[in-house]
């Protein structure tokens, strides 16, 4: 039985994969529901295909069909496959076995796409070592895994990407253009395809478009030749200071936000310029957890726009936010925590060592005697920690422990360190 969101699934590939018109009757007896079940689902499918700027073309004589560029149809159907899904998910659907695939309705209309084998499609493209396709993320090897078995579908049904002359040219003077040729015959000796100029130039922008897994031990040079690199960069200055002027924190002085911010635009730019998917499955999470660093990182938006002209999707605001959240964590102070312990030497020093190893975030800028505790300047003090039950005239915490810093004493730290931790470093 197919549930209404496994219908509106099924009718959206059906009508963006068939090579002829469907009909209402034809869908209403392969879902086994009524015709009016169908028209209500036909309404829902509408208003999705418009954020792809795809029209569905409704006739009583002659059914339903699609019309759209090609792009915008492959693009919906790598969405339509991702369907909310987490990247382990995903992954595991590739790696299931097709006649299995065949008993999932959720994922049934896609078994002419999925059914590839996606190892050896991986091992294709992996074989050419110097498009390095190590330094790249899973997700986004993922990514372009799930489209290239669409590309070869497609072209399989004789649905050839538009590529202009003009972007074909810039693409052709880069310099791993001829290492992406090579894997592009490889593709269409392996699966007897066609492998034109648009589509090499199509599969170009998706390798383009992919995202590093870190910036460890990458080649920039390389990077540095994509066409949009140097405007990339300046995005990145006019989004720090914007990002510095809201949270009033040194952002400018990060190199590393400057640096994965370039990184990370460049491909974006490419996805952006030439309509390619943008996906984040964890957006929802995102929204939740840092909702305060998604509306600061919002502002990018706009400055992109500005720029580029193109308008940044929530899900690339999302990827931005966890930039800030970084960046955030690099700003983040420790508590400066005096402690004051009553016994020996050796007996403070235990203490302090097992503080550390408890609360990270505490730092022990000074440890004193109860007797030196007056002529102390607590003024950028945090917290105290003393091991004798003492009133201190100072504007901060106190908090007693045992001098063996019992479990108890543990908990009761952790939760005042919390508090205390999150108040100083509010950014998020």
């Amino acid at each position: 039985a197919y549930s209404p969101e496994d219908r509106k699934t099924f009718i959206l590939k059906t009508l963006l994969t068939s090579d002829s018109n469907t009909s209402i009757s034809k869908l209403s007896s392969l879902l086994h529901v009524s015709r009016a079940s169908i028209h209500n689902d036909l309404d829902l499918c509408e208003q999705w295909l418009r954020n792809y700027n795809i029209s569905l073309i409704k006739n009583t004589s002659n059914g339903l069909r699609v019309v759209a560029k090609e792009k915008n149809i492959r693009k919906a159907l790598g969405d339509l496959i991702y369907a909310d899904k987490e990247y382990i998910d995903t992954e595991k659907l590739l790696s299931l076995k097709a006649n299995y695939l065949s008993t999932l309705p959720s994922i049934k209309a896609f078994n002419d796409i999925l059914s590839i084998n996606f190892n050896e499609l991986r091992e294709i493209i992996f074989s050419v070592k110097e498009l390095n396709f190590e330094s790249y993320s899973d997700e986004s090897i993922l990514f372009l895994l799930i489209h290239l078995a669409i590309s070869i579908n497609r072209i399989k049904k004789n649905n050839p990407i538009g590529i202009t002359s003009k972007s074909q040219n810039l693409l052709m003077r880069n310099s791993n253009y001829k290492y992406v040729e090579i894997i592009s015959e490889k593709l269409r000796e392996q699966y007897n395809i066609p492998m034109e100029q648009n589509e090499i130039a199509y599969f170009h922008l998706l390798i383009l478009g992919l995202k590093f897994c870190s910036n460890d031990n990458l080649d920039i040079k390389s990077h540095q030749e994509s066409f949009y690199y140097s405007t990339c960069t300046l995005i990145v200055v006019d989004i720090i200071n914007s990002w510095e002027k809201i949270l009033d924190a040194p952002f400018s002085k990060d190199e590393k936000l400057l640096t994965s911010l370039v990184l990370h635009l460049t491909p974006v730019i490419h996805r952006l310029r030439y309509s390619l998917p943008i996906t984040n499955p964890i957006l929802s999470e995102i929204k939740t957890t840092y909702p305060r660093s998604y509306r600061v990182a919002s502002c990018a938006a706009k400055i992109i726009k500005e720029y580029t002209g193109f308008k940044a999707p929530e899900e690339e605001i999302g990827y931005l936010a966890l930039h800030l959240v970084s960046a955030i964590d690099r700003q983040e102070k420790p508590l400066n925590t005096v402690l004051v312990c009553h016994s020996s030497i050796s007996v403070s020093e235990l203490l302090c060592s097992k503080i550390k190893t408890e609360c990270p975030h505490i730092e022990i800028v000074s440890c004193l005697s109860l007797n030196s505790v007056s002529e102390y300047d607590f003024s950028s003090t945090d917290l105290v920690i003393t091991t004798v039950p003492t009133h201190l005239d100072i504007d901060c915490e106190v908090i007693s422990v045992n001098t063996l810093l019992k479990k108890e004493d543990v908990s009761r730290l952790n939760n005042l360190v919390k508090k205390l931790y999150s108040k100083k470093n509010s950014l998020v």
